[in-house]
């Protein structure tokens, strides 16, 4: 069997799922349509699976963060308190919100669309934040601005308000070949290494961009994410990547990713490995 490269599959995913459509095949007006309407849909957890599978390509709704909180719901996946859902154009009631809270729009991926505030300072930036200024950033400089829902919940990191470990669980089918685990620094610093479910060091770099962690000891409850995200992948039946952020009181669904890194800076030999276990589980997807 051939084996297409992890991100030329994602590259294809991108131009069917939200692109014009592959050469030759170009998306249609209805299609376009059914996309737009969609993305403004928000699933709730206890809706049909018929509604949360509306069209072939239903798995891409999960991005939205919000659908992505309340499939995860379905599967009993421990969630962030949730504070607040703000719809667009709505006003933002900030005051509601304790000394340490996440605000993040839900489209969107990346610093951009997130901030997270511990006593008065934004951890991803490293530097102090008025809610003045938070309203600026959700009216104008979140993905989205003021045309985007907005989640406020709680912050999951430890006493010192640090930032939680990242564990991202990549899922083809009900196989969970690779489990990431991302530590986040001041700004873009960031480490990782990706490990197989066993948590044993894979043996090549996957992503070239980032730079590589030490081994470390398995996170609490990796058995369990590891499960959860195959018990989601069963029901995708396509690739997706499942977050958790690994915390004191054990493993919290952060968010689904569909395209990691928008298909760019894998190393050879995880685009190689990541494109044979699509190829292996579950060839004819997208």
């Amino acid at each position: 069997m051939d084996v297409v490269p992890y991100s030329e599959r994602l590259r294809r995913r991108q131009r069917i799922w939200w692109g014009g459509g592959e050469p030759g095949h170009p998306t249609t007006g209805r299609a376009k349509l059914h996309r737009a309407r969609e993305w403004r849909t928000f699933r709730r957890r206890d809706d049909s699976d018929v509604a949360w599978r509306c069209c072939a390509h239903w798995p891409r709704s999960l991005i939205n963060k919000w659908n992505g909180r309340e499939f995860a719901a379905r599967y009993g996946l421990a969630l962030p308190e949730l504070y607040w859902r703000r719809y667009p154009l709505q006003p933002l009631p900030l005051e509601r919100l304790p000394p340490r809270y996440v605000l993040r729009s839900v489209r969107g991926f990346g610093r951009r669309s997130v901030r997270v505030v511990v006593d008065g300072v934004d951890r991803l930036r490293d530097e102090p934040v008025t809610t003045g200024e938070l309203r600026r950033w959700l009216r104008w400089g979140a993905e989205g601005g003021c045309t985007v829902a907005v989640l406020a919940e709680e912050h999951v990191g430890g006493a010192d308000g640090a930032l939680p470990p990242e564990i991202k669980c990549y899922t083809f089918g009900g196989a969970v070949p690779a489990v990431q685990i991302l530590h986040r620094g001041v700004g873009e610093r960031r480490t990782t290494r990706f490990y197989s479910p066993r948590w044993e060091p894979l043996p090549g770099r996957v992503v070239a961009t980032v730079e590589e962690s030490a081994p470390e000891p398995p996170p609490a409850g990796l058995d369990e994410m590891v499960r959860a995200s195959a018990a989601v992948g069963r029901e995708v039946a396509t690739f997706l990547r499942v977050d958790f952020f690994a915390t004191p009181r054990g493993p919290v669904f952060n968010e689904f990713s569909s395209v990691p890194g928008g298909g760019v800076g894998y190393a050879p030999f995880g685009d190689a490995f990541l494109g044979a276990a699509w190829s292996e589980h579950v060839p004819d997807a997208i």
